[in-house]
């Protein structure tokens, strides 16, 4: 997904704002990954769930606390 997309769907207005607070945390802790690794500012960067965010995703639903909105993103 696109940080637009992300940022959509979590309701968040200010771009600058959700990159900090919410993408370079997410990355920081490898739970979501870049898809273009060696352009991490281009305009066709593109964010998907890492090994680790696929191992959290289903911890949450296995205790039912993965919300739908953000089960679609896996």
């Amino acid at each position: 997904m696109s940080r637009k997309d992300l940022q959509d769907a979590i309701g968040l207005l200010d771009a600058e704002h959700f990159r900090k607070s919410y993408i370079n945390q997410v990355l920081g802790i490898k739970v979501i990954e870049m898809t273009i690794q060696e352009k991490t500012t281009t305009s066709k960067q593109r964010y998907r769930l890492s090994g680790v965010g696929k191992q959290l995703l289903e911890k949450l639903r296995d205790k039912g606390e993965a919300k739908r909105r953000f089960v679609s993103f896996s």
